[in-house]
């Protein structure tokens, strides 16, 4: 019989922690957090996602916004134009998205590190003022509004309950797969490709034909919650990550944010010459880790939103608005 060793049962209490966690929730928080909440598993999904990509394989991606649209505008235009029902439509879904990834991914991945980031940031870049000039598609900045959907006749809780559920299962569900997938010989493979693409070939792996369903999946979620899809706002962002010292790392950067159309906001608002200047968005933020491991994080980070002409009207922001935040992760 095979033994099982403290870490094995260290990781299966957390892991069963967790899920009790996740489904004690609709009975601690009310209807709205529990509606957030349902938006946290979505996040969790596309950052499953980044966290294969990226943190496994070592692939350089900033497209997964891009990915998160297709899928979403793929939901929200099945739902409202021909009627299906919003779980059909996650194949649907899921086969635009990994249809673009091998468009793209194939001759992308044929550079490696700065040069298919560079690629997949134009991607990033071009995707949003494309969404906004096919309005008969995507109905411009105005957006798709749609249902959310409603709660069937045997479920017990509500509507917010029945999504929150519908959003757990689908994270558990992407959890398996991406736990199965770094598992074995798969999983040798991925870490090979980040590692030494020597290796990786010789372990037979095709280094230009990578890609995921997984962001499209969580966009398509996401979309089902907000009943909003709308690509009116262009954001540039830049930043630059720094190790100071092996047990010290820096990271400061910053975006401009400007809306893309202001009509909506005008005829919310009743007013008119809405600036489309949002302002800029700046951080510096620092890492801490005593040990040289994991073991202790020290993390602080400090933002700054200098408000532009946009939104001192929408807002009234005359000043900077700052934001500071301090954290301590211990890890066993």
């Amino acid at each position: 019989m095979r033994e099982v060793g403290t870490e094995q049962v260290l990781r299966g209490a957390g892991a069963l922690i967790i899920a009790l966690a996740l489904l004690l929730v609709p009975l601690v928080f009310p209807n709205f957090l529990v509606y957030q909440f349902s938006l946290v598993l979505t996040y969790a999904i596309a950052i499953l996602g980044l966290n294969l990509l990226m943190g496994f394989n070592g692939q350089i991606s900033v497209a997964h916004g891009v990915f998160f649209a297709i899928g979403g505008y793929t939901t929200a235009i099945f739902i409202t134009r021909y009627g299906m029902n919003y779980l059909a439509t996650l194949p649907f879904a899921a086969a635009m998205s990994a249809l673009l990834g091998f468009v793209v991914g194939v001759p992308a991945l044929r550079w490696q590190g700065l040069p298919l980031a560079f690629i997949t940031f134009g991607l990033a870049v071009l995707v949003p003022p494309v969404a906004l000039k096919l309005e008969p598609i995507t109905k411009g900045a105005t957006g798709i509004s749609m249902p959310k959907p409603t709660a069937p006749a045997w479920f017990p809780g509500n509507q917010d309950t029945f999504i929150y559920f519908l959003c757990l299962v689908g994270v558990a569900l992407c959890v398996l797969i991406a736990w199965r997938l770094t598992r074995g010989d798969t999983g040798r493979s991925l870490r090979a490709t980040r590692d030494n693409g020597l290796i990786a070939e010789s372990l037979g792996v095709n280094l230009t034909n990578n890609g995921s369903p997984l962001p499209d999946l969580q966009s398509s979620r996401f979309e089902g919650q907000s009943n909003f899809v709308n690509p009116g706002l262009f954001l540039v962002g830049s930043a630059l990550d720094l190790e100071l010292t092996p047990k010290w790392r820096a990271q400061v950067g910053g975006s401009y944010l400007r809306f893309a159309r202001t009509e909506v906001i005008e005829a919310y608002l009743q007013t008119g010459g809405i600036d489309k200047d949002i302002g800029f968005d700046l951080f510096l933020s620092s890492s801490y880790r005593p040990l040289l491991n994991n073991h202790i994080i020290l993390q602080g980070s400090l933002s700054v939103l200098l408000p532009g002409e946009g939104l001192h009207a929408v807002e009234e922001a005359d000043s900077a608005l700052y934001a500071l935040t301090i954290a301590t992760t211990f890890t066993w």
